[in-house]
């Protein structure tokens, strides 16, 4: 642990970790997350003051406050965010006290295997070093970008380990001015402008515009180059995102108009007002399936309740909105989730503080039936009137019926709701709840929200948004971590193919990017292959949709590989994805799971290698039951079996099986619901801070691919496992952190931020370091080698492809022979059959990229965890593990992220 230096004597010996970066966004410039911490916000005076730190001008923490007001800004405020950032420092360990016995971070690297001499980069700060005209049509930085805080600058270092450009702070904020793109001539008229405080004149913006150019930086966009394919299409989405919205906003403007005519005339009638009923959802990048059933099925399904009734027609509602339509009073109905809740939960605070004569409905699979929390989640929201439990639709139903009684014009009397079974409510003396509902039997007699129009005007988002299917609901399956829309352990009952190709139809015509199959087990039925089938007809008519999520089959495999490969050769973007969770049996045994077989899962997973076929597995971290060792075991077999792993932490769900009062105290749960368990019978708190690091790493070694190839390298010269290496590296980096400061950077903001660091080449470097230094391997042209295909399979917006590499050793056919070993009967221990890698002749590689991975790496692009399906560095090489998928260019936001579960 880095000591606190505010309590060091010495000021004057204070000074900043060689590991210090910031992060360059287009919202701003952040001291960027590390481990669990929050990114920090840096104001203009505390990116001086870390400048000032870096050089060696702050010896002390009232120096770094003394920044406060020095570079144009309210003193005040500037020296709170100087605070901020000084504790953002001590908690994460970035100040020093005593010289710097290890030195500097090298200012060149000069591997063997560059074919070039790395050299430092003019970074003369007086002016530009290339003539080129300032009124170029459409300029931006290229965003996000991590920078070197070192001798008073900010730096860029290149992928080949060059210094290309350093920022003085001034320098800084000007980069930041051309987050969006727009001329040249512009963005330095606004720069001057909003800089005046700080003595910025029109050549000094100029020359930091020009040097950001000579570094490749700010560049104009030309959707022909390679390199600007993928951010063209970003700026384009975001052009996009703004006509959809504009198009909803005024289609919505008219239908709205056309509801409050008609509302008009009601009265003009003489006819009373009815009652308003309004689903609110928050985001408009997700369809809400869930939302727009209720919807349907009350204003297209068996009942009429025109009379009474009247439908808001928009789902979609910012907080002004919400409160415009609370004034009217009514039902206001909310579908809650872990990625929703929270907001929904405001929302309706907004409702019932705006309008107390309103009734709020919380359903979904976040609102919670058992007991005690029932009773503290009306307590902790009194906002709340209404739980619906499990299915809705005609609970909804029988709601509606039960308070025709009430006109709106003032509080409701809920007792009426005493026979709707399927819910709780709120009384005076605390809440009430009815009796059970049996579930739906007949799925297709509920309207499609799809098929009546509900979604006719969000859906204009098209390529903006994503679309949730239901193909069937309920699962066999008893796993007490899942709560599947309450359906766990339920009979499946099916949704008709007809239904489920007209909405398919529905979202192709819509231009839908992405698709959720909303099963719980995709894939267990036959049907499930003609489904696929339909997927890519629509595809090949319409060019959509381009990405299908879903939770594949659990305990069968039957289908599997026909769905996929269905998927893969129509050019939609998925893979197979087996909810495998543990391969712990103890554990298995505790979440009452039951995996496919392993001799099973070993041929499909031949198979899906056999023709390149993308395969992973998702793995939950922390269950009941599990260990610390049984955690490692299920990396590693992961890893053994070269399948990419997602690692999930366990959530305690608020109606799963696991949230059981007696299933709680059996395995000393200790979690509320909606919590990560981090303490169970089976292991401590520090345990699982332990799971959580090695999570973190492995993360970054192998889904990523940061150290993949060197861990098989460690393997295979070593005889230590890839788990054992990762940890041996987090060990390794905390006790020397100042030695390996880009490796310190990679290990603690990548599993967060998902960017590539300052450099992959001084990244490199210090792996070099460790492996010889602190793991005693030989520095020789087989370690060469490997570095050398490991950096090369690393992103960076600096890189061209295709890339060659000339190699001392043929890597390409040892990792053949490697998978052909461990695809046999030697997964486990395969280094001790496959022959040397110094026993390889020299040969070349080729690297290439044309799925676009390097810009995703590179650019701002919303990342949620359901798009982590696509999101991943494998490059096109002979030691790739994508096989056969499609193009992940363009993806869109998306807000509120898809769980995989099951």
């Amino acid at each position: 642990m880095v000591p606190d230096p505010t309590s060091h004597p010495e000021r004057g010996e204070l000074r900043l970790a060689p590991s210090t970066v910031v992060l360059l966004r287009s919202d701003g410039i952040f001291l960027p997350r590390a481990d669990d911490a929050v990114a920090n916000r840096l104001a203009p005076a505390a990116v001086a003051a870390l400048a000032g730190l870096s050089a060696g001008d702050v010896a002390s923490r009232e120096a770094f406050l003394a920044y406060a007001g020095s570079v144009g800004g309210d003193a005040e405020e500037d020296r709170a965010a100087l605070h901020g950032t000084w504790e953002a420092l001590v908690t994460r360990g970035l100040l020093r006290n005593g010289p710097d016995d290890l030195g500097a971070p090298p200012l060149e690297v000069t591997p063997d295997w560059y074919g070039t001499e790395p050299a430092i980069d003019d970074v003369d700060v007086d002016g530009p070093t290339v003539e080129a005209p300032l009124d170029e049509p459409l300029e931006v930085m290229c965003l996000p970008l991590y920078l070197l805080v070192r001798g008073g600058g900010f730096e860029w270092w290149d992928h080949q380990g060059v210094c290309r450009i350093r920022l003085s702070p001034v320098g800084l904020m000007v980069a930041l001015g051309l987050a969006r793109p727009r001329p040249a001539s512009e963005a330095i008229a606004e720069m001057v402008s909003a800089s005046a405080a700080m003595g910025l004149t029109f050549d000094e913006v100029a020359s930091t515009l020009q040097r950001l150019r000579n570094a490749r930086l700010v560049s104009r966009f030309d959707p022909t180059d390679p390199e600007h394919r993928v951010a063209s299409e970003l700026v384009e989405q975001s052009r996009q995102r703004m006509r959809s919205g504009m198009r909803i906003e005024r289609a919505y403007a008219g239908v709205i108009a056309a509801h409050e005519r008609d509302e008009a005339a009601r009265r003009d009638r003489g006819l009373s007002d009815r009652v308003q009923v309004v689903g609110v959802v928050q985001s408009r990048s997700v369809l809400p399936l869930g939302l727009g059933m209720l919807l349907a099925n009350a204003t297209n399904g068996p009942r009429d309740f025109s009379d009474h009734y009247v439908f808001h027609p928009r789902i979609w509602f910012k907080e002004a909105g919400v409160r415009d339509a609370a004034r009217r009073g009514g039902i206001f109905l909310f579908s809650d989730y872990l990625w929703s809740s929270a907001a929904h939960l405001g929302l309706s605070a907004i409702v019932k503080s705006t309008n107390p004569a309103t009734v709020n409905v919380h359903g979904g699979p976040d609102a919670p039936k058992y007991t005690d929390d029932l009773e503290r989640w009306f307590h902790d929201h009194p906002d709340v009137d209404v739980v619906v439990h499990g299915e809705g639709e005609t609970t909804f139903l029988d709601l509606l019926d039960a308070l025709r009684v009430w006109d709106g014009k003032g509080p409701a009397d809920l007792s009426v709701l005493a026979d709707v079974p399927g819910l709780s409510y709120r009384t005076e003396a605390g809440f009430v709840r009815s009796g059970p509902r049996d579930r739906i039997a007949e799925l297709d007699s509920l309207p499609s929200p799809y098929l009546t129009g509900w979604f006719d005007i969000i859906g204009m988002g098209g390529e903006q948004a994503m679309a949730i299917i239901e193909t069937n609901r309920g699962c066999p399956y008893g796993c007490t971590f899942c709560d599947w829309g309450s359906a766990t352990n339920s009979r499946i009952r099916q949704f008709s193919l007809e239904r489920v190709y007209e909405e398919l139809q529905w979202c192709a015509e819509h231009r839908i990017y992405r698709v959720f199959m909303a099963d719980a087990n995709y894939g267990i039925f036959e049907r499930d292959v003609a489904i696929a089938q339909r997927f890519a007809e629509l595809k090949k008519e319409y060019g959509f949709p381009k990405t299908v999520t879903t939770n594949y089959a659990k305990n069968t495999v039957k289908y599997l590989t026909a769905i996929i490969e269905t998927f893969a050769d129509a050019g939609i973007l998925t893979e197979g994805k087996l909810a495998l969770q543990s391969m712990d049996q103890p554990t298995l045994t505790t979440i009452r799971r039951k995996n496919i077989r392993t001799e099973k899962y070993n041929d499909m997973a031949a198979e899906f290698s056999a023709n390149g076929l993308p395969l992973a597995v998702e793995l939950m971290m922390g269950l009941p039951g599990s260990t610390l060792d049984s955690f490692r075991r299920d990396l590693q077999e992961s890893i053994n079996r070269n399948v990419r792993g997602f690692v999930y932490p366990t959530v305690l769900l608020p109606n799963a099986p696991m949230n059981d009062p007696d299933y709680r105290r059996e395995n000393g749960i200790v979690a509320r619901p909606g919590e990560v368990l981090r303490e169970t019978a089976t292991y401590t708190e520090s345990d699982w801070q332990h799971m959580s690091r090695l999570a973190d790493i492995y993360t970054t070694g192998d889904f990523f691919g940061a150290f993949r190839h060197v861990s098989l390298h460690v393997r295979a010269v070593a005889a230590m496992s890839e788990v054992d290496f990762y940890e041996r590296v987090v060990e390794i980096v905390d006790a020397h952190r100042d030695r390996l400061p880009l490796l310190d950077v990679v290990l603690r903001s990548l599993p967060h931020t998902r960017l590539t660091p300052v450099s992959w080449a001084l990244f490199i470097a210090d792996l070099r370091v460790l492996l010889v230094e602190h793991l005693g391997l030989p520095d020789d042209a087989v370690l060469d080698t490997v570095l050398a295909v490991q950096h090369a399979h690393l992103p960076a917006r600096d890189r061209h492809y295709p890339t060659t590499l000339e190699l001392a050793h043929d890597y390409g056919a040892w990792y053949r022979q490697m998978e052909e070993a461990r695809q046999s009967a030697h997964r486990t221990d395969w280094e001790q059959v496959v022959p040397k890698l110094s026993t390889f002749p020299p040969a070349t590689m080729v690297i290439d990229d044309s799925l676009g991975r390097t810009a995703q790496a590179n650019w701002e692009i919303s990342i949620n965890s359901g798009g982590t399906d696509w999101y991943h560095w494998e490059f096109e090489s002979p030691v790739s593990r994508i096989g056969r998928v499609a193009p992940a260019l363009g993806v869109p936001e998306a807000e509120g992220p898809v769980l995989a579960g099951g």
